[in-house]
């Protein structure tokens, strides 16, 4: 009869952990997801995503090329690559980090793209 009394306290236990398993595994596949779009993203993407932020034909958009010289560089770009960063890279930038970088090669290094 021991056995018996023992059953709810065993069951309530192997709920938590197949729950905590289940929140295991989105964990995981949040890091693999975020891994594979690092590694799957060049240089040459990271460019191409940011003329469109900037609207700009993407052979104007280069890694030494001034951010201040840009005409497409505002606080909307701004915004709009802080929302960049946090979908394809799973980063919160901050707006300061942003407003230190001189260069399109600064925001790169930035969202962690060699330049």
């Amino acid at each position: 009869m021991v056995l018996t009394s023992a059953w709810p306290a065993l069951l309530h236990y192997l709920k938590a952990i197949v729950r905590a398993a289940a929140h295991v595994r989105r964990g995981v596949r949040a890091i693999l997801k975020f891994v594979f779009r690092l590694a799957l993203m060049s240089l040459q993407d990271f460019l191409s995503h940011l003329s469109e932020i900037l609207d700009m034909p993407a052979a104007d958009v280069q890694p030494g090329a001034k951010l201040a010289d840009l005409e497409g560089w505002n606080s909307m770009a701004m915004v709009s690559f802080i929302a960049f960063t946090d979908e394809f890279f799973g980063k919160t930038v901050p707006v300061r980090a942003i407003a230190s970088c001189q260069t399109i090669a600064d925001l790169a290094a930035l969202s962690g793209i060699d330049a």
